[in-house]
């Protein structure tokens, strides 16, 4: 049973390492790459000629809106910051998947929501061609041109959870890392696609894998020793006194006389003759008998049981903390959730492209975009850069 216990903690551990921490992510320089698929639906880019925003309105917030308003529909947008060395382009771009909706709709829909929370803000359709090909096949083409690719892949947070920043103490904007890469030559590209349909199968992955985990990350283990000693005792002593005292007198006399006298004359003689006989028996007996028999029968029975139990319980509880740290992250992630409930759900990953062998330039702006849009509560997943 113990073993049995320890193989599912250990499968739970790792489908909880990939699934929670994300881990799978800083293998990905070991996989196999393979071939970009054809970009289905249609792509729009905008190119941000002018930004306006009021300085007393939280900017980042409006932002969040912008986003928001396109959460009813399958659609992916996309950041596209383009460094040329000595200034450096945005671009704005929505790609409609929606069977529902015209992709007209949805883009009408995404220019009003950016023209209503920053009004002023001057864009740029470039997907329109205008002779041989359109401004935005020629950024494609670019892109594609690239021959070093690294990318970040992490949950960008507030570094203040308060959430006290202003236009002008916000220090995680996209104009932070513009400006630290300023000089060089690369190509950003922050790619969200719409995932509200996956959000109650995510909150159900969490709640059961939680369920799961629950039952390991804590084991009572109770341990009883006892002892037990009985001891009997029993005396017998017995005492007994026979006395037996017996007396006989017996006395036989017996007597018998006999006499006889005669004369006879015989030549002037008389003879006589005189007979006498004495037969006398006198017996005596006296007997005496005395018997004593002395025995000792003296019975004492002493019995004596005496049970001793000596009982010994001990009670261990085993936590797992690794296990138990699992937990803390599905209940944050889950919390997550709930806030994606309220404003949506986006997957998101930002690949920087450099040119002509330049991998330091891809890796240096993946790093700094990293150190910009980690916050307090990043560490909830695994952050990775690869290249």
């Amino acid at each position: 049973m113990e073993n049995t216990t320890t193989i599912q903690s250990l499968e739970s551990k790792n489908v909880a390492d990939d699934i929670i921490f994300k881990t799978y992510l800083s293998k990905l320089p070991d996989m196999e790459v393979v071939d970009i698929p054809d970009v289905k639906g249609d792509t729009r880019l905008f190119k941000i000629t002018k930004m306006v925003y009021e300085t007393e309105e939280n900017a980042t917030d409006k932002f969040v809106s912008v986003i928001t308003a396109m959460s009813y529909a399958d659609c992916s947008i996309c950041l596209i910051v383009d460094g040329k060395g000595d200034k450096t382009d945005f671009y704005l771009g929505i790609n409609s998947n929606d069977k529902r909706r015209t992709t007209q709709s949805i883009i009408q829909t995404f220019q009003s929501a950016i023209k209503g929370q920053f009004p002023g803000t001057q864009t740029e359709d470039i997907s329109i061609k205008t002779n041989y090909k359109s401004e935005k096949e020629i950024l494609l083409e670019k892109i594609n041109s690239g021959t070093v690719v690294s990318l970040y892949s992490g949950i960008p947070t507030l570094k203040d959870k308060k959430n006290k920043y202003t236009n002008k103490t916000f220090i995680q904007g996209i104009e932070k890392f513009a400006n630290a890469m300023k000089g060089k030559t690369y190509t950003a590209v922050i790619l969200a696609s719409n995932a509200v349909e996956s959000i109650a199968a995510q909150r159900e992955a969490y709640e059961i894998l939680y369920s799961k985990l629950f039952s390991l990350s804590s084991q009572q283990r109770s341990y009883t020793s006892s002892e037990s000693a009985t001891t009997s005792l029993s005396q017998t002593f017995g005492t007994s006194n026979t006395l037996t005292e017996s007396q006989s007198n017996n006395k036989t006399k017996k007597g018998s006389w006999w006499s006889a006298l005669s004369a006879i004359p015989v030549a002037g003689f008389v003879f006589g003759s005189i007979g006498y006989a004495l037969d006398k028996t006198d017996t005596v007996n006296r007997g005496s008998s005395t018997s004593t028999a002395n025995a000792k029968n003296f019975n004492i029975t002493k019995g004596e049981n005496k049970t001793s139990t000596e009982s010994e319980n001990v009670s261990i509880k085993i936590q797992d903390k690794h296990i138990q740290e699992i937990l803390k992250r599905i209940d944050k992630q889950l919390e997550r959730i709930s806030m994606f409930e309220s404003n949506g759900l986006w997957d998101s990953c930002a690949y920087f492209v450099s040119y002509k062998q330049d991998k330091d330039v891809s890796e240096t702006a993946a790093t700094i975009f990293r150190s910009i849009m980690q916050g307090d509560d990043s560490g909830i997943e695994r952050s990775s850069v690869n290249t």
